[in-house]
């Protein structure tokens, strides 16, 4: 794991740790004709610590077994129990953090 776009995809359900101890692709992506892990790009401003990560994904990564790409522009908090599908980009315009809710199932752009 070089960055923290590496960190939160290793960290989500894009892998399983398989008999050996070692990280495999999720076998449910496989099925879902996404052999490969999702393409995730952060906010270099905002996630481009391990501290700043963290904090921002406190309560648990996203579930990105569904998805294709992630990039994330501004500061945006994420709450338990988000799903990510396909192809999305969340930017958050304002000068304040932006918070997605918990259980929100987010499958297109989000601009906030």
């Amino acid at each position: 794991v070089k960055t923290c776009n590496d960190l939160l995809v290793v960290r989500s359900d894009c892998f399983v740790y398989s008999v050996d101890e070692s990280l495999r692709i999720n076998p449910v992506r496989i099925k879902r004709n996404k052999p490969d892990a999702a393409k995730v790009d952060l906010d270099p401003n905002y996630y481009g610590k391990i501290d700043d990560l963290e904090q921002r994904f406190g309560n648990g990564i996203p579930s990105l077994v569904d998805c294709d790409s992630l990039v994330i522009e501004g500061d945006v908090l994420f709450e338990k129990d988000i799903k990510i599908r396909g192809a999305v980009t969340i930017k958050n315009t304002g000068r304040s953090q932006a918070v997605i809710n918990a259980g929100t199932v987010i499958d297109q752009d989000l601009i906030i």
